[in-house]
């Protein structure tokens, strides 16, 4: 019994003004039902003066704590991690906890006040497993210290930058459900908070820019039953069956990274010249959208600095549309008149579960492996699957 995950998150837009009074209301929650989730849960949660890292374990000891994020500080919740937390948290405005947070791990033997460490969440509270620590190891090719470094070392970091990060070919793949980036500044009104978003994995789609102050969104960029639970075993629910019909910006560019990673070192860099010039061509526009979006504000007009907003984000989601079409049919063309289409040999048409590899362009290694459970001397995938399937050149 507790507070889903999901819901957590859901609550806290919903009531919090601040990122402390969302953790604050996460704290309440914990407290009062708990968390109802496999293995425990982290959140980022933020505003435009502070960052905050919510990890809420799961169990029935209704355990939680939290840590502000520094000003030159990145963190990576992959799955999440706190490392040293004071043991007098409560007298600290960059902590918070349970009240049991410390006492707990004390009764379990995680920790020894008299061993001279300092208390650690991770130790602690942290899953523990071959070369695991709070930053290293974990599940992915990249690690969470990697990730961070890597951002890092792009300071000054910009929109621009990060969505360079973001569509990382070592991060983005085929398990990556969508992009975002937002930037959280002072003085902007509520309706002009842009959102950078790609309907997939960042590395084969466009982020297109959206505002709070947008009132809606296209169908081909709304809910579609990919993926959705029930969806293998049931039928369409006729309320929608029009949204159901329409194009699906999601599947329009998992096509894309599907041609893509089936020759990354030819078709990578081509896609991403095309990803980020449209990006570009989105950013040259924002000024003089901004601008009158805030001038119609200013005079009191809202409602058509929201028709504004919407009808450019309209507009941009119809021409990544427009390109995720050119490119699929551009891949699908060169594949097929090269000669290089392969069917597939086996019968599974889905991964073999949690862990199994899944479609990437990281050539040579296994997105979802930890580096040191790498090849030490990495084949090239990409060509020695080739060899194994069979080839054909169909008619076009």
């Amino acid at each position: 019994h507790g507070i889903q995950y999901s819901d957590l998150a859901r609550i806290v837009m919903e009531r919090a003004r601040t990122a402390r009074e969302g953790v604050e209301i996460i704290g309440e929650l914990m407290n009062q039902y708990g968390e109802a989730t496999y293995g425990g849960n982290t959140h980022l949660i933020a505003d435009k003066d502070e960052g905050w890292v919510v990890w809420e374990m799961a169990g029935g000891q209704k355990l939680w704590a939290a840590e502000r994020l520094k000003t030159d500080e990145v963190r990576v919740l992959y799955p999440g991690y706190i490392e040293d937390f004071p043991t007098d948290f409560a007298n600290s405005s960059d902590y918070m906890g349970s009240d049991n947070i410390v006492s707990f791990a004390v009764e379990q033997g995680w920790w020894n006040a008299s061993s001279g460490e300092p208390f650690n969440i991770f130790n602690a509270y942290g899953e523990k497993g071959e070369n695991m620590t709070a930053r290293d190891g974990g599940f992915k090719f990249m690690s969470q210290a990697a990730l961070e470094n890597a951002t890092l070392e792009m300071a000054p970091v910009t929109e621009e930058k990060l969505m360079e990060r973001v569509r990382d070919k070592r991060i983005s793949d085929d398990e990556a459900g969508y992009g975002q980036i937002v930037s959280l500044k002072d003085g902007i009104d509520r309706d002009l908070l842009r959102i950078w978003n790609a309907p997939t994995g960042s590395v084969a789609a466009p982020f297109v820019p959206w505002w709070l102050g947008v009132s809606s969104i296209p169908s081909e960029f709304g809910e579609h039953r990919y993926l959705t639970t029930g969806a293998s075993g049931s039928f369409l629910n006729t309320d929608y069956q029009l949204q159901e019909a329409s194009e699906f910006a999601g599947r329009i560019f998992k096509r894309v990274l599907y041609y893509m990673c089936s020759q990354p070192d030819t078709f990578h860099p081509i896609v991403t010249q095309m990803l980020t010039g449209f990006e570009n061509q989105s950013r040259s526009d924002i000024d003089w959208v901004e601008t009158s979006a805030k001038l119609l504000i200013e005079s009191g007009d809202r409602e058509t600095a929201s028709s504004l907003l919407t009808y450019y984000s309209h507009s941009r989601a119809s021409k990544a549309l427009e390109l995720g079409k050119a490119m699929t049919a551009a891949l699908d063309g060169y594949i097929k008149l090269s000669g290089q289409w392969r069917n597939p040999v086996g019968s599974e048409i889905n991964d073999a579960g949690e862990g199994a590899e899944t479609v990437n362009c990281l050539v040579g290694y296994d997105p979802d492996q930890p580096i040191w459970k790498q090849p030490a001397n990495p084949m090239r995938k990409k060509r020695s699957l080739r060899n194994r399937m069979f080839v054909q050149g169909p008619r076009y």
